[in-house]
């Protein structure tokens, strides 16, 4: 349903769905830990909007482990790295 839903305009973009669509199947089937990646790209500046740093503005380091992104919060002069979930972040803050 999925393929109906993105119409992909020729062969070329409907062979790269398929493969696209298989690489998240085989994740999904893996179990592994999966989840949503945001397309932060490094330096770019987020919002934390849940937890205990909620409302804090952070800049992307690298992805973490296990669905986790590493954030530089810049304070007092200086700067420190925190690991938070990915579902507590939002790209352009």
């Amino acid at each position: 349903m999925v393929v109906y839903v993105l119409q992909p305009r020729g062969d070329k973009e409907a062979l790269q769905l398929h493969s696209e669509l298989r690489n998240i199947w085989v994740g999904l089937t893996s179990g592994l830990y999966v989840a949503p990646v945001h397309n932060l790209a490094v330096g770019e500046v987020c919002r934390i909007v849940r937890g205990p740093l909620q409302g804090v503005e952070a800049k992307f380091e690298r992805m973490g482990r296990e669905g986790r992104l590493i954030l530089q919060v810049e304070m007092m002069g200086g700067g420190i790295a925190v690991e938070v979930p990915v579902n507590d972040v939002e790209a352009g803050a």
